[in-house]
């Protein structure tokens, strides 16, 4: 009898291939946990310390917000620009701003010495490149796994970034404890810096593993009903964010400059929320959509709780608090979303929750800023306002955790997506127009710190020595 030889090493290929396929997707998976592994000390050495360190400098809550907001109105912009272009070049890309992100975030406190300008500029970049670098990050995971390991894969990212950012906090606390003066800052982020840039030395040596191009997915016509949905979840994911923006870009600037604390006890609320968020997690993943009622009716009383606290060390547990409620926002958030996500293709999908984020850092510190003319307590208030909209958005029209019955909730949803719909299309006429005056004058900037710089040098180098 004859062997079918043939068939025999096609099998033996085929398999061989599987297995292949695996191995590398294997890969894949260690290497992106290795680099969230160290892009977690690295972001809470630096991108976590930002607004200390601004406070540190002598920068008031309202100017903090200021730094903030037109940091984020130009990553907002930079996402805008990205849109339509897409992720061709990803593997090349995503290289290239991981590493250059890591760079101009260590340079922040050496720009900040040469004057706000210098301040706005380079953390303006470090914040655009940082949102570019998460999109990117993003649209590799969705491009390489399905969705069932996409799921994992974010899962074990999440608990080595946490790990490592535990540390993170922990070394900005006791730098910032022990040393005196502006140096702790270089420093440390020096050293926050060059752990960065081991996460991004891991990808540049993994390139063979990452895809060249985002994976697209065909596109699936969706009802009315499921547009409305996810209409209203993306409004309550913005609304929810713009509360967020506000506490973290206000709370440790007011612990030192109103309330008198030491930079490194404003430094362990970030500590506080890591540590909290970890615990709490393991609570909102076990419980039903209907207990996360419970988070979004606390969660608008710890802005509120913040100006009526005077004591410094009690923030702390407000910190503990705001992270066990917060927890259970973004993880209503994040599953809500995943659900409706299946039918985008990865970029698209990137692209949907690196623009809401930025949006609801626009939205949320502008409010917070026309308000702060009434008082500090008023910057804390539009936090709770926008913490009030996100429930009332989720108890109105999301039908997982609305109060009424889903036939209601449903009904809710398609005004709000009617209304937003309008409201929209009249906002991106007129932000066009504010966006490009916003690039114009922060190239002006660029262009004079620059020039001023060229000043500095050449007066050090002809003028002093003669």
């Amino acid at each position: 009898m004859r062997i079918p030889l043939p068939v025999t090493r096609t099998r033996r290929t085929s398999r061989s291939g599987k297995e292949a396929a695996t191995a590398q997707l294997g890969a894949a998976q260690l290497v992106l946990v290795a680099e969230a592994g160290t892009a977690g000390f690295y972001i809470a050495v630096t991108r976590g310390l930002a607004p200390v360190l601004m406070a540190f400098i002598g920068l008031s809550v309202e100017q903090v917000m200021l730094v903030v907001l037109a940091a984020y109105v130009m990553a907002l912009s930079v996402l805008a620009a990205l849109r339509s272009r897409g992720a061709k070049r990803l593997r090349r890309s995503l290289v290239a701003i991981h590493g250059l992100e890591r760079i101009t975030w260590g340079l922040l406190p050496l720009a900040a010495l040469l004057g706000p300008l210098g301040l706005v500029a380079v953390y303006s970049l470090s914040v655009s490149l940082a949102t570019v670098s998460g999109l990117l990050l993003t649209t590799t995971i969705f491009s390489v796994f399905d969705e069932k390991s996409a799921r994992r894969v974010i899962a074990h990212r999440s608990a080595a970034a946490a790990a490592s950012n535990i540390v993170g906090q922990l070394t900005s606390i006791l730098v910032l404890a022990v040393m005196s003066g502006y140096s702790k800052y270089i420093y440390l982020y020096a050293l926050g810096s060059g752990v960065g840039l081991i996460a991004t030395a891991i990808l540049a040596a993994s390139r063979s593993l990452l895809p060249e191009s985002a994976r697209a997915l065909p596109e699936t016509r969706i009802g009315l009903e499921e547009k409305a949905v996810s209409g209203t979840v993306f409004l309550y994911i913005v609304a929810y964010m713009a509360s967020s923006a506000v506490l973290a870009a206000a709370w440790a600037p007011y612990m030192i400059s109103v309330l008198g604390a030491p930079d490194y006890l404003a430094a362990g609320l970030g500590f506080v929320q890591m540590v909290t968020s970890i615990a709490a997690s393991l609570y909102w993943l076990r419980v039903p959509y209907s207990a996360y009622k419970q988070a979004l009716l606390v969660l608008p009383l710890v802005p509120l709780a913040v100006t009526a606290t005077r004591e410094p060390v009690l923030h702390l547990g407000l910190a503990g608090l705001y992270a066990f409620s917060a927890t259970g926002a973004n993880l209503l958030a994040s599953f809500l979303y995943a659900d409706l996500s299946r039918r985008l293709g990865a970029f698209a999908a990137s692209m949907r929750v690196a623009m809401a984020a930025a949006a609801a850092q626009v939205m949320g510190l502008a409010v917070a800023l026309i308000a702060s003319r009434l008082g500090l307590w008023a910057v804390f208030a539009s936090s709770t306002a926008y913490a009030v909209l996100a429930a009332f958005i989720a108890l109105y029209s999301l039908p997982e955790v609305a109060l009424v019955a889903r036939d209601q909730a449903l009904v809710h949803a398609r005004r709000l997506y009617m209304v937003t719909s309008a409201a929209f299309g009249f906002v991106v006429v007129v932000s066009r127009r504010t966006i490009v005056a916003v690039l114009r004058l922060l190239a002006l900037g660029l262009a004079l710190l620059i020039l001023l710089f060229l000043y500095r040098l050449l007066y050090y180098l002809v003028v002093l020595p003669h």
